[in-house]
This record gives structure tokens, sequence and C-alpha cells, in this order.
């Protein structure tokens, strides 16, 4: 099948990544349509021979002018499908799946919708913005061939009606994306390793507060800067070492160089209570507990698990305690490592669920052919 994979960010998100490189090892034709909002990107910027266009430049992160850019980015991405023909489209994220349902019924391009972030369960939304937007959804989820979440506890309430298209493949990386150990993790110091997003929900100020009362503790930060209080707070303190924006490979190896992984997110946002975040999954491929707050439910996951630590989200004093009690016992935050890599390679890698992705998409082909029949 030739296959378009559309998103509304710049093609270098690792989730977005593992699910193209998984269709074209399924053996399909497939082309990136994405959005350089840095400008920064000429060509494929992942390396990996799958063809990339640039449908929109500009428009940065988390910014004011996106409420801009963003109709921007949907009414170019429209003419640009209007023109385009295929015989399925991946779409991700409702800003790229609704133009792709509305350009559908002129083209008949078929499109799955991928549903990594819910709008609604991530922002703050004016009641009647929210109303227009969840009626909105819910016709493009008519639309779709299928829909895809990470786990059903995303699945909203205006959702329901389209239960039967669902499909559910976890966020989690492959068994063959683990870097070989070469050594270097054999006499590290105690590290704390931060990455991802590293925006304010993050609780990144809340590991800085506690991080100032743990002498010897070293925060290692790898990411997109895009908050500056959160910038500001990062460069100016003596404990911690920020890496940059880093290729998977390399944010990966540094996993191994740190004794745990944090990975706090707000509860005031609905979806962090509810998510399952590829960062977990990370660090349970590369054998590291995480540090979690309680409010989560993965959270609770990682406490049954006995996988890392937790305390509450506002809890500074709790995770003083975590920090210092890892400090004094790195041999048994070892040991919750190899537990989680041991659950991981028996549940979560990504191994086992992209069979089940194929057959989805090979299902979608075959009802198209018997249409077309």
């Amino acid at each position: 099948m030739n296959i378009l994979c559309l998103t509304y960010g710049d093609g270098t998100s690792r989730t977005f990544q593992k699910c193209v490189n998984s269709l074209k090892r399924g053996g399909h034709k497939v082309s990136v349509g994405a959005w350089d909002r840095l400008r920064e990107h000429n060509g494929d910027p992942n390396g990996n021979g799958i063809p990339h266009r640039f449908i929109l430049r500009g428009g940065g992160y988390r910014n004011k002018l996106l409420a801009l850019w963003y109709p921007l980015w949907m009414l170019r991405l429209s003419l640009f499908l209007l023109f385009k023909r295929v015989d399925l489209i991946w779409a991700s994220q409702f800003a790229t799946a609704i133009p792709a349902a509305v350009t559908g019924l002129i083209t008949g391009n078929r499109f799955v919708y991928y549903i990594h972030d819910n709008l609604c369960l991530s922002y703050r939304i004016p009641v009647i913005t929210n109303t227009i937007y969840k009626w909105l959804d819910r016709w493009t989820m008519r639309q779709a061939s299928a829909v895809i979440l990470s786990n059903p506890r995303l699945v909203e309430k205006h959702a329901e009606p389209y239960l039967h298209k669902f499909a559910f493949f976890l966020n989690s990386p492959s068994l063959k994306k683990r870097p070989e150990d070469d050594g270097s993790n054999g006499n590290r110091s105690f590290c704390v390793y931060v990455n991802g997003s590293l925006s304010r929900p993050r609780g990144i100020e809340v590991l800085l507060k506690a991080a100032e009362r743990v002498p010897g503790c070293r925060i290692v930060v790898a990411g997109r800067l895009t908050d500056k209080r959160i910038a500001d707070a990062i460069q100016s303190s003596r404990q911690v070492e920020y890496r940059g924006f880093l290729d998977h490979e390399e944010a990966l190896r540094l996993y191994s160089l740190s004794h745990a992984v944090f990975a706090f997110y707000d509860p005031a946002r609905p979806i962090n209570i509810i998510a399952s975040p590829l960062k977990l999954y990370e660090a349970m491929l590369m054998g590291r507990p995480v540090i979690m707050n309680t409010e989560t439910l993965i959270g609770k996951d990682v406490r049954e698990w006995k996988t890392g630590y937790s305390c509450g989200y506002h809890d500074v004093d709790g995770l003083v305690g975590i920090l210092r009690e890892i400090g004094a016992n790195p041999d048994e935050a070892e040991r919750k490592g190899a537990l989680a890599r041991e659950l991981f390679e028996k549940r979560f890698a990504w191994e086992y669920f992209e069979p089940k992705l194929l057959d989805l998409i090979r299902s979608i082909g075959n009802r198209g052919a018997v249409k077309k029949g």
C-alpha cells in the first residue's frame, strides 16, 4: 500500500518515527508530510530514507501566535491533500486528521486517526470551544477507517459510539532500540535523568528544589527548551548538565548513565493522570527505575510492579527522601531497574504490538480492495 504519514510536528517524534518505520517494515511504500515549526530541516530529518515533505514552515512551539498558525496548517494541509491520491493516510492528532477527513470526502482517500494526546484532556478549553471540538472529533472518527490510542483509559465519552473502530497499541519502544553497553556506566556518579518535554507540567521545578537539598545529586537533562522559565532555572542550576536536543540513540544511551529517571506529570491536566508515557517504557527498556508522582495511574502501576519510586507531585520533602534513598542504596535502584527490564521484555516491547498494527493496516487495505472490486 502507498501510505502517507502526516504529523503536525517535524517528524522527529519518537512515537511517530516508530509507527512510520513499522509501516515501512511491513512492506508498504511510506512517505511523510510534516510541519517544520523551527525552520531547521531540509529533507529527511531522521536519515531513514523515507521521503519527507514539509507542508508548512515556521510557527514555533508554545506561543500565542499558534492560534493563527494551526488554522494555517490545516488550510495548507487540506490544499495539499486535495491533489494527493494514496491508498491510506496515517493522520496524527486532530489538527491533521480533520483535514484528512474533509478532503477524503472529495478524494476518496481513507485515513487512520492516530491520537497521541487528547486535546480537551491536555488543555483547559472554554466550554463552547470544547463542545465544538468534541462534535468535530466525533465526526472525524466516523469518517476514519480506524482510530488508534495507546490505552483504553484515554477513550472519552464522546468517542464511545465508535469504539468498534478503536485499536490500542502501547506507546512503547522496540527491544532493538537499546544501545549496546560501551562500559561507560561503570563508575557513574549519582545521577537522575530527565528527558522529553521540558515544560512546567513535567515537574522539573520540583526536582530542582529537591536536588538542592541533596548534595552530590547530579541532574542530566535532554530535550528541547521552549519554556523560558524552565530554561532559566535549568541554566542557573549548578547541579544540572543540559545536553540539548538529542537523537533517539544518544537520548537512550543517557539512561544507562543514570541511577533513576524522573517522570513527573502535573495532575492538574486530566490526561497526565491516565496517560502511559513513552519515557516510562524507555526507562524499563534500559533497565532503570523511574520516579513518578502518585496521582497518576501509571505511578500506581509502578508501585505495584516495584520498578520505581513515587511521591506526590508537589511533595518536595518526599522527593528529597527518594533522592537520598537512591543515593544511599544504588544497589536497590539497580534491582528495581533489572525488574523493570524483565517486565518490559515479557509484556511491553513494541515487538508484541507491531504485528497487530500491520494486521490492522492490512485489513483496511483488504476492505478497500473489496469496495473497488
